[in-house]
């Protein structure tokens, strides 16, 4: 039997789905949602519209033994279903996505709840990528991913 290579977290959020998507939707927001306190700030890119559209974020890392590193991320927008599903597959700047992907998918309960699905999936990276980086796979344990979904829950609420 395969490993996993995708993780999913659900959380019902007391917004509706226009209002998570408008907020997924607009990268200067994601610092704000981030648990993992790594995305510092959008550095350019608009609202995303459509597939195949690239933002770009200043991004800070720590990695074990490693002092803190600032670097960019180019994001590309490869799912976007008005009010439903946003996702991208971040890369270094100027170049190719890595292989894993953040996908958003939302289902709504009433008009006024949304379930928020995030799946991150990192079936596409390469294994030199992981021992490059120094990491394990999933990138960022779920209590990080949990904690940017109350954080958007948060923001989406106020």
């Amino acid at each position: 039997m395969s490993e996993p290579t995708t993780e999913t977290i659900t959380l019902d959020v007391d917004a509706p789905a226009h209002r998570v998507f408008a907020l997924l939707t607009d990268p200067a927001q994601h610092p704000s949602v981030d648990g993992s306190r790594m995305v510092r700030e959008r550095l350019d890119g608009e609202r995303l519209t459509q597939v195949g559209q690239v933002f770009s974020m200043q991004m800070r890392r720590r990695l074990p033994g490693r002092d803190a590193e600032d670097y960019v991320m180019d994001n590309h927008v490869v799912a976007l279903v008005p009010d439903r599903v946003v996702a991208w597959r971040p890369g270094p700047q100027g170049g190719r996505p890595i292989g894993w992907e953040w996908r958003y998918e939302l289902d709504p309960i009433d008009e006024h709840r949304t379930r928020v699905r995030q799946t991150f999936d990192w079936t596409d990276v390469p294994e030199h990528v992981v021992r490059d980086l120094g990491i394990s796979m999933p990138a960022l344990p779920a209590q990080v991913r949990e904690e940017s979904l109350r954080r958007l829950a948060a923001a989406v609420t106020q």
